[in-house]
């Protein structure tokens, strides 16, 4: 598993986005324990969503994390922080 840092301007504030294979089986032991606190944001385009948005998420509230699915239409044209 590759993690990474997302520092945004505004707020300063920095957040991992976690990538590999099998993360979806295995998703509490992905998220670190400390992120109970927090509300999981799953970003994706609406294609995927629908193969992994909702198992996912299901995946996330069995461990006791919240988290919501924020999808947008698929295509590059849309993957931009303005429609996040």
């Amino acid at each position: 598993m590759t993690t990474i840092s997302l520092s945004l301007k505004q707020p300063v504030k920095k957040y991992p986005i976690l990538i590999g294979q099998g993360l979806l089986l295995d998703v509490s032991s992905a998220i670190p324990s400390e992120f109970a606190n927090y509300k999981i944001a799953i970003i994706t385009d609406r294609l995927v969503a629908k193969l992994y948005g909702l198992a996912l998420q299901k995946k996330l509230q069995e461990v006791g994390l919240k988290a919501e699915i924020l999808s947008f239409p698929p295509g590059e044209k849309n993957k931009n922080q303005n429609t996040v």
